[in-house]
């Protein structure tokens, strides 16, 4: 069945041209006509208006004077709280701070009188000193009231139709009953409100609309509750209209899990909660700003575009829609506290630099699906680190890069895969980019620079980055600007792919820590690239180019020589020695770098300088002192070497024909048995 339920709006600050003023706080005085003209003095002073009407007017000279004073506010801040309703009590005994009344708070009006007076210490009994009943005013601030909205003004006369009740009857009360003198009953004059449209099904309440005037409210609470029905659900267009609308409330444990959609509520800026640990009862609640309440999971597609939202932070959100934020142009700061699925350019278009502070790992995020505004910056404290997107703000560019930078100071800036494959020539590095992130982050503190899928790097992107100390750029990068690295004095080891196609003269100029170039090609790809003359001045001493080379072996016209070794950095990694090639009637002596066999390679000790061939030194059997021919001479030396006449020569194994570890007379009869032919 169709309800309806009137709502309080509480004004915030900034408050238009049309806005209207209510009463927010209420208070009773009494005692002597001198005290009470002096309280009068008192607290106008402080802002309270006077009500000129005495609620003991003819009730005799022993009355108390008693008079009702109010505030009235139009700009009041979040959270301020109007009088919606009043009603009387008329009991005798002592009057309680609050009361119950038809499932609503309400409050003892403040009182004051001299001190120690019977109207103190009656609590502002509208009777004192009068005789007859004791009675006492109640009010309530609660939003959901079924009849009123807030009260703009009161009056005191003897009409009794609409007068406030005593809370035991239904038509208005007389402020003197029992005590004779002037009948006295108090009107109230209240704001138009309206109303909200639901359904009610079982234990679960859906809010359909609001009908209305909508103009003139720039807040609004969502009931936790109506017609003793949870609110679990608002459905989507019911805030259309809500021009004016600045403030969406929730109380903290509201049963709304989808956030309702606030698409073009052009002014919208805060979602806010209400802590109250009596649900409903505004004027107990602690408006915490800008924060979803802890079981809202999720926040639907384009939910808030087109709003004024600045911050927010999604307490336990679990999905984020496509273009929920998009193009949000005031938004600068979303907190989140649980890992959320993240729709398609759920953050794209915003204008100015937004921080999302999250605090789980970055691996949560997916810069390919997400698409997010090169001005997003995220901040990850589960693994501390900062990510963001640099590029073009245009939907239709696709110039964008992501970058992530960690505890250790690594930055990574990269394109989606994708994108570069569809895109290769527009993903470029420029210094409107990725270096306006978050103030917080020193940007010059970098001391590593991964860049993937990067085609081109401006000029003075990273100029004078002090604390830079590596520089890996991998394939795919073409260009490198002028001054790109210049005075980064503390750069030692730079990376460079085989894609790139110039170095200018200052790209790396006063890099003076520079030692180690590597670059992801041969030296014929080296040399081909155009580097400008000087482009290498002011590196370090020690400076070395490090290139993708090959060790060829040749084995010089005997045995089969090894394949070829490819080496990954020259004037870096060691080859690999290879087996021994053999050879029938010939002993291989090892690799030597020339073509003169003069110098030894040594595999254990050895650097690889860059494209070389090592070459097979062989010596013919028994021939021990490589003379090209085996004759008494070689005899003659083995027998020396037998009788430690000789010294061992630069390849000793050669005397050693039978390879059993020793030279003897065993040698000396193969040497004469190869000179006679017989072996």
């Amino acid at each position: 069945m169709k309800k309806t339920l009137l709502l309080l709006v509480v004004l915030l600050a900034g408050a238009t041209a049309w806005a209207e003023n209510y009463i927010s706080d209420v208070m009773v005085i009494g005692g002597s006509k001198s005290e009470v003209n002096n309280l009068k003095t008192t607290y106008v002073n402080q802002g309270w208006v006077v009500i000129d009407k005495d609620l003991n007017d003819g009730c005799g000279s022993s009355s108390d004077y008693i008079f009702l004073l109010y505030k009235q506010a139009s700009d009041a801040t979040l959270g301020a709280n109007y009088v919606t309703d009043f009603v009387i009590i008329s009991a005798p005994g002592e009057a309680p701070d609050s009361i119950m009344h038809q499932n609503r708070k309400y409050k003892l009006v403040k009182y004051a009188g001299a001190e120690g007076s019977s109207f103190e210490q009656s609590k502002g009994d509208l009777n004192c000193h009068a005789g007859g009943d004791y009675i006492h005013l109640y009010y309530t601030t609660t939003e959901f009231d079924d009849r009123y909205t807030a009260v703009k003004s009161i009056t005191f006369n003897n009409t009794q139709e609409g007068g406030v009740n005593d809370i035991n009857f239904e038509t208005g009360y007389d402020l003197n009953t029992g005590a004779g003198g002037n009948y006295i009953y108090m009107h109230t004059d209240k704001a138009e409100g309206w109303t909200v449209a639901f359904f009610v099904n079982g234990a679960e309440c859906r809010i359909t609309g609001y009908e209305g005037p909508k103009l003139p409210f720039s807040s609004i609470t969502i009931p936790y509750s109506l017609d003793n029905a949870l609110v679990t659900f608002i459905t989507s267009g019911v805030f259309t209209g809500f021009t004016n609308l600045e403030s969406i409330n929730f109380y903290d444990n509201s049963a709304i899990e989808w956030m309702p959609s606030m698409k073009n509520c052009a002014k919208l800026k805060h979602v806010n909660i209400i802590q109250d640990e009596e649900i409903n009862f505004f004027q107990d609640g602690v408006i915490v700003p800008d924060i979803t309440p802890a079981t809202m999971v999720k926040i639907p597609a384009q939910c808030f575009v087109g709003t004024a939202v600045e911050k927010i932070t999604l307490d336990k959100i679990q999905e984020i829609e496509y273009s929920a934020f998009e193009g949000c142009t005031k938004l600068s700061e979303v907190n989140m506290n649980s890992t959320a699925t993240i729709g398609n350019r759920a953050f794209a278009n915003i204008s100015q630099r937004c921080r999302i502070n999250y605090s789980g790992p970055s691996s949560d995020w997916d810069p390919m699906a997400i698409q997010l505004s090169p001005n997003l910056v995220v901040w990850a404290s589960g693994d501390m680190t900062f990510m963001g997107w640099c590029g073009a703000t245009s939907a239709t560019s696709h110039n964008t890069l992501y970058w992530t930078m960690d505890s250790n100071k690594h930055l990574k800036i990269n394109s989606a895969d994708l994108m570069w494959e569809d895109y290769p020539r527009q993903q470029l590095i420029t210094n409107k980019g990725w270096t306006t992130r978050d103030s917080t982050t020193a940007v010059k503190d970098v001391k590593q620079l991964t860049l993937e899928h990067v085609d081109t790097i401006a000029q003075f992107e990273f100029y004078e980055y002090k604390s830079l100390k590596v520089v890996d750029i991998k394939s795919g990068t073409r260009i490198i600007g002028n001054y790109a690295f210049e005075s980064c004095d503390s750069i030692s080891k730079v990376w460079l792919p085989s894609s790139i196609s110039k170095i200018p003269r200052y790209a790396f100029r006063n890099c003076s820590s520079l030692a180690d170039i590597f670059y992801d090609g041969t030296q014929t790809q080296w040399d081909d690239v155009d580097k400008a003359q000087g482009w290498d001045a002011y590196f370090s001493e020690g400076f070395k180019e490090h290139l993708h080379c090959t060790v060829t072996f040749d084995a010089n016209g005997h045995g089969t020589a090894p394949e070829p070794q490819y080496i990954e950095w020259s004037n870096q990694d060691k080859a690999q020695e290879p087996t021994a090639p053999t050879e029938t009637g010939y002993t291989f002596i090892g690799w030597f770098t020339d073509t003169n066999l003069y110098t030894q390679w040594n595999f254990s000790r050895d650097i690889v300088p860059g494209d070389m061939i090592l070459y097979a030194k062989w010596m013919k059997r028994g021939d021990i002192n490589a003379d090209g021919k085996v004759d008494v001479s070689d005899v003659n030396i083995i027998i020396n070497l037998m009788l430690g006449k000789a010294q061992v020569n630069a390849f000793p194994g050669t005397a050693d024909l039978n390879n059993d570890n020793k030279i003897d007379v065993s040698d000396v009869n193969i040497v004469i048995n190869i000179m006679l032919g017989k072996e």
